[in-house]
């Protein structure tokens, strides 16, 4: 059985090494577990390009789990040269790959993903596949999420769930490689402390161009609905479903994704909220009175 390593502990100590002397450095990282097929996917595209790699991701599923970070120790756990996994979430993995593993340089990138599903609009505020990239953004370090088409119809196909998705990782991955070579050319094009959120669907649109830059909506790909409590069981139980398109406007990203584009947005975790709102708010404070 592999050593459970406590985080706090050095783990270069016990392992080596992780950070490369030359070459462009990649931590990735996902919210469907270090197995998941995507992840190994890129992880093969990524390293076939020359990039320096290093997995460090949720021991198991954590889909949907957002910004949440762990408050109890974590075992972290080497299962082959540089793939690790975290028993923790997303963003507890980037917390401790950066702790750990990048203690004397950042990585160049975070990258999460490529998802189990599309991460559009408003659902990026649950998303565990963004927020691992957030993490890295508030760290100054470039950061992109993927996230790939599902068809809730495939859920339970057989031998392999959603085989559609599956099958789609390799174009995504293939795409990935050329934001990153294009990045190297064009730093610029990434702006500091934003995340790159590409969306890649499970069938290009053969019209004009497949790849679209643009604002996210104010809902998301997947909706969530919670059911009346059974008396008997005291049970809600949860149905995820796809929302129409029709419900999209117009120029944001779960609109051209029903289109079958991939889409580009960028996200900025900024919570301020506008200034003359701010202003607002200075006046309701000022015509406070102690008691």
């Amino acid at each position: 059985m592999l050593k459970a390593i406590l985080v706090g502990f050095c783990l270069f100590c016990q392992q080596g090494i992780l950070l490369a002397s030359d070459g462009i450095t990649v931590l990735l990282t996902n919210d469907d577990g270090y197995l998941s097929e995507g992840i190994s996917v890129l992880y093969g595209e990524l390293t076939a390009a020359g990039y320096n790699v290093t997995v460090v991701a949720p021991l198991n599923q954590q889909s949907a789990s957002g910004m949440k970070v762990s408050l109890h120790p974590l075992s972290v756990v080497n299962h082959a040269p540089n793939i690790w996994s975290v028993a923790g979430t997303p963003a507890d993995s980037v917390r401790v790959a950066l702790a750990n593993f990048y203690k004397k340089r950042p990585p160049d990138y975070v990258v999460s993903g490529p998802n189990f599903g599309q991460n559009l609009g408003s659902n990026v505020m649950i998303s565990g596949t963004v927020a691992a990239a957030i993490v890295g953004a508030m760290e100054g370090i470039t950061s992109i999420a993927l996230s790939v088409g599902l068809d809730l119809v495939e859920s339970n196909a057989e031998p392999t769930r959603f085989p559609s998705t599956v099958e789609a990782f390799r174009g995504a991955a293939k795409l990935l490689v050329q934001v990153l070579d294009q990045h190297q050319r064009r730093p610029d094009l990434i702006p500091k402390r934003h995340v790159l959120n590409i969306n890649y669907p499970l069938s290009l649109n053969a019209d004009g161009v497949p790849f679209v830059s643009s604002k996210v909506s104010d809902a998301g790909g997947f909706g969530i609905k919670h059911g009346d409590i059974d008396p008997a069981t005291n049970i809600s139980k949860v149905e995820i479903f796809v929302e129409e398109p029709t419900k999209h406007s117009t120029g944001v990203d779960a609109k051209y994704f029903s289109q079958g584009r991939v889409t580009f947005s960028l996200l900025k975790p900024d919570w301020n909220a506008a200034d003359a709102d701010v202003e607002k708010l200075n006046q309701l404070v000022r015509n406070l009175d102690v008691k």
